[in-house]
Parts: structure tokens; sequence; C-alpha cells
């Protein structure tokens, strides 16, 4: 590959990208905000099984394990930032990662379309339509984005993309 074909590569993944973030800010917002409450909830947890007996600290008298995470409830806020900044890297990574999907299928920038086509199935799906690059036919992308909540992962999204043939 060329250096000139490199940087199109780049600038197309780039656009795709900064379209990809400006269409998912609102959906950002929400995972952050699930991920942060998330965090507190998984030391509530634990405290409540080393106050009931169901487990017993690793290395810690039971005394100090609950006086450790009391003193670190009183802190919510700070369990909240700093889950909710791991979460923000993590969804940033998807989102590019799911920007490279896209561009790896041959997705150009000419004629580049991101169409909402919002199902009861997904949290979000979106059809991105446009050119490829290399046949400059029209193509389309289908993604699906998939928001994973439960009690023994942090919340967080699954990014599926694939070409509509």
């Amino acid at each position: 590959m060329t250096k000139a074909q490199e940087k199109a590569l780049k600038t197309i993944k780039e656009f795709v990208h900064n379209k990809l973030k400006r269409q998912l800010a609102q959906k950002k917002n929400d995972v952050l905000f699930a991920t942060g409450e998330w965090a507190v909830r998984q030391v509530e947890a634990r405290l409540e099984k080393i106050k009931s007996g169901e487990i017993v600290p690793n290395g810690w008298t039971v005394e100090k394990a609950i006086e450790d995470l009391e003193n670190k409830l009183q802190k919510r806020t700070s369990i909240s930032f700093e889950a909710m900044k791991e979460g923000e890297i993590s969804y940033d990574l998807k989102v590019e990662r799911m920007a490279d999907k896209i561009v790896s299928k041959g997705m150009g920038t000419r004629f580049l379309k991101i169409e909402n086509a919002t199902n009861e199935n997904y949290d979000m799906e979106f059809l991105v339509t446009g050119e490829n690059v290399d046949t400059k036919e029209p193509m389309a992308v289908h993604s699906r984005v998939i928001f994973v909540h439960g009690s023994i992962q942090a919340p967080h999204y699954r990014f599926i993309t694939t070409v509509r043939k």
C-alpha cells in the first residue's frame, strides 16, 4: 500500500469514526451513567456479602473489610467517576473499531449516509450506505449496537457489523 493510499484510508476511517461518534453521543452518555451506577452497586453488594458472612475477605479481618468498603461508599462519586472514565475509554475504542470494520468492508466517504433503524431487538440499529472505495458500486453496511447490562460484567455495548448484499 502506498503512502497516498494509507493516508486516504486513514482519512476515511477518521471521517466514519467522527460521524459515528456524533450519531451515538446520547447512547454514550447512557452507557457511562449506567457504568457508574453499576460500580457503586458492586461495592454495595460486596459489603452486604461480607456482612452476611457469605464471603470472607482475603487477607483482611471482616471488620477491616467492612470499614474499608463503608469508607469507599462514602465516596460514591469517586467510585462512579472512575468507572465512567474506564467505560469511556472502552466505549470510544469500540466505536473506533466499528468505524474500522465499516471501512474494512470497503466503505468510502462518498455518499456516506447513516440511517437510524432502531428496532425492539437492539438498543440501536443503523444502516450505513455509501460507495465502495474500490468498485465505486453502492454498498450498505448493517450495524447493530446492543447494550449489555448484567450483574456480573460492567454495562457495555457490543457492536456488530455486517455487509448487506
